[in-house]
C-alpha cells in the first residue's frame, strides 16, 4: 500500500499475510518475526483492523525483544515459549479502540531515534516535538512510562550494544557514535543496565560465538 518506514529498537511493523513487502537491512543488525494466524488468541485480523502498519514499540514489548536477544543462539530453543508472550504483548498494545499515541509524542521519539548518537537535552526534544518540556515529561510518563532522558539513554544503550556484538569499532568510539561524551560515564551506564562492562560483554558473547560455531567440533585437537 506504498507504505514506508523505518523498524528498529523503537518501532515495528505489521505485514498481513500475502501483502506484496520488501525490506532492507543497512550495516550489522537482527530482527524478530512473528508469524499469528488468522483466528488466532492475538487475532490478527484485529491487530490489523484500521491500523497504520508501523507502530511504537511499548516497554513490555521492548522488555520481551531484549530477553530474546539477550538469549543469543539459545533464543531458537525457546520460541514455543516467547512466542506466545509476544503476540499477547502485541495484542494488548495494538487493540482495536484503544487510543493511537499523539502525533507529538511521535514527533518526540522519531527525533531521538534520528538523533540519538548527537549531544542532545530536553529542550531540544520538546522543541522538535513542538510541546513544552513539562508536557514532553507528561506525555511520555503516560504514554511510554518513562521519561524522555531515560528513553535517550535506552536507545544510546541499545544502539552500543549491537555494536559490540556485530560491530569492530573501539569501545571509545562506540561510546562517541552512541552519544556518549566520556567512555568511563558509557561504561557505568552500560554496567548498570546489562550487568557487565562494555569489555566484559563484549569478552563473553564473543566466546560464546565462537562455543557455538558449527566449525568448532572439526577443529583439530591441540597437542598436549
Amino acid at each position: 500500500d506504498d507504505q514506508g518506514g523505518r523498524v528498529d529498537l523503537a518501532q515495528g511493523v505489521l505485514v498481513p499475510a500475502g501483502s506484496r513487502h520488501a525490506f532492507a537491512g543497512v550495516g550489522a543488525n537482527r530482527f524478530v518475526t512473528l508469524d499469528i494466524p488468522s483466528g488466532d488468541a492475538a487475532g490478527s485480523d484485529s491487530l490489523f483492523a484500521g491500523r497504520r502498519a508501523f507502530f511504537a514499540i511499548s516497554q513490555p514489548v521492548a522488555h520481551l525483544l531484549a530477553f530474546i536477544r539477550s538469549r543469543g543462539a539459545d533464543a531458537s530453543a525457546q520460541r514455543d515459549r516467547m512466542a506466545p508472550l509476544l503476540a499477547g504483548a502485541l495484542a494488548a498494545d495494538l487493540a482495536p479502540g484503544r487510543a493511537a499515541a499523539p502525533l507529538q509524542l511521535c514527533r518526540a521519539v522519531d527525533f531521538l531515534r534520528r538523533s540519538f548518537g548527537q549531544t542532545i537535552d530536553n529542550a531540544d526534544v520538546a522543541a522538535a516535538a513542538g510541546v513544552s518540556a513539562a508536557r514532553l515529561h507528561v506525555l511520555f510518563r503516560e504514554w511510554m512510562n518513562t521519561s524522555p532522558g531515560r528513553y535517550l539513554l535506552r536507545l544510546r544503550l541499545e544502539h552500543a550494544r549491537e555494536q559490540l556484538l556485530g560491530g569492530r569499532e573501539t569501545i571509545a568510539e562506540i561510546a562517541l557514535t552512541a552519544g556518549f561524551s566520556e567512555q568511563s560515564a558509557f561504561s557505568r551506564a552500560f554496567r548498570r543496565r546489562f550487568g557487565d562492562s562494555p569489555a566484559a560483554f563484549r569478552r563473553s558473547r564473543l566466546r560464546r560465538r565462537w562455543l557455538h560455531h558449527p566449525l568448532r567440533d572439526n577443529a583439530p585437537a591441540r597437542a598436549r
